[in-house]
């Protein structure tokens, strides 16, 4: 895996960035290629972003400058990229992967960006409104005026005894009481011209004295009253043996849930037929795998250790390593030559899954990555500084 590199377009605008790689200069005719980013959870860039599964990109322009490729990358492609390192993986060009240390790219203004819908081809963002048409505003309401609250009627007050009052209409002080037909009666109220204060007689004493009374009632009623009849005890009868309760329905093997239609063995079943099984297990893809690899289906084994890879089963890490490693590499199994950045990868995610058996390939590979580092191989170098902090 050879190392390109980048820079800010000399001619183009803001936005455009010049990707080279070398010795890649045979696939100007066709320069399709893919943009991985291994740290991201969605690692291959698509049409409308980082996303998981892989996607088919196209530079702006293609040329070849002696043995070297040269990729003009549009807006669409550098406002998703920032300061790290990508592979860039021609489709059309063997051994077509390429390490790229990213560098910071100017990029556009915010407004008037959009999604790759097509090569060389924007879908801008559209308008929420006309800035010169402003919006009616809806007709206002006065709110209800309240309504005057009316005052409550006057409480008749209580008169105690001895206590004379008028008769429907005003006192004086010394003389006739004015009656309700405007006639003077005979009686004045008498006390030296000053009105005396009328007085309530307090309810509450009549209130406490009933629930006293209640409260005493209760009380000899529950003192009173006769004790309840003692319960009859039954007479034991005969003994009799009850079975013990049956045991839990033996469930069927989880391997058989992954089995095809009549009871095909899941080694000879596609890897879409398998992952489809809602009672198949993302822990038993990895026994499966190796059937398949067994049976010459590669592909489908490498599709089923991602897919349970993705569901974070850690033996299936440490397969997919072990298929990209150097050590011990099998060539069209499924791959023609080993990826050491790939393995150093699945061993990381596998030993971080505690899969305890990847620890010594783990370090194998890491010692032939040192030696390669010192022989002068800056992908090794690399390699070990993202694998191995």
């Amino acid at each position: 895996m050879s190392e390109g590199s980048v820079r800010r377009h000399p001619t183009r605008g803001i936005g455009y960035a010049e990707l080279r790689l070398p010795g890649a200069a045979a696939a100007v005719e066709d320069p399709r290629f893919r943009l991985y980013w291994e740290p991201h959870h969605d690692p291959y860039l698509g049409p409308n972003g980082w996303q998981a599964a892989e996607a088919v990109l196209h530079p702006e322009e293609a040329a070849a400058e002696g043995r070297d490729l040269l990729l003009t990358l549009g807006p669409e492609i550098c406002e998703h990229l920032e300061t790290d390192t990508y592979e860039v993986i021609l489709l059309a060009f063997p051994n077509g992967r390429f390490v790229v240390p990213w560098v910071e790219i100017p990029r556009r203004p915010r407004q008037g960006r959009g999604t790759v819908v097509g090569r060389g081809t924007l879908q801008p963002a559209t308008p929420a409104g006309s800035a010169g048409t402003p919006r009616p505003e809806p007709p206002r309401e006065d709110p209800p005026e309240p309504e005057p609250r009316k005052s409550p009627p006057p409480v008749p007050e209580m008169v105690g005894e001895g206590e004379e009052t008028s008769t429907g209409g005003s006192t004086g002080t010394g003389g006739d009481a004015v009656t309700g037909d405007g006639t003077t009666g005979g009686d004045t109220v008498e006390g030296g011209g000053k009105d005396e204060e009328i007085r309530r007689k307090p309810l509450w004493p009549w209130l406490l004295l009933l629930l006293l009374l209640a409260a005493a009632a209760g009380a000899a009623w529950w003192w009173f009253q006769p004790p309840p009849p003692p319960a009859p005890v039954p007479e034991p009868g005969p003994r009799t043996e009850t079975a013990p309760p049956p045991g839990p329905t033996p469930q069927p093997a989880q391997a058989d849930a992954c089995l095809g239609e009549g009871g095909a063995p899941a080694g000879q079943q596609s890897a879409r037929d398998v992952a489809g099984r809602a009672g198949c297990q993302p822990a038993d893809y990895v026994r499966i795998a190796e059937a398949m690899r067994e049976a010459g289906r590669h592909d489908d084994a490498l599709l089923l250790l991602e897919a349970a890879a993705e569901r974070g089963v850690g033996a299936a890490m440490a397969a997919l390593g072990r298929m990209y490693d150097p050590n011990g590499f099998r060539p069209g199994q499924p791959f023609n030559e080993p990826d050491a950045r790939q393995a150093a990868r699945w061993y990381r995610d596998a030993e971080r899954a505690g899969e305890a058996g990847v620890a010594a390939p783990r370090a194998a590979l890491r010692s032939l990555l040192q030696q390669q580092a010192q022989q002068g191989d800056s992908m090794a170098r690399l390699t070990l500084e993202d694998f191995w902090p």
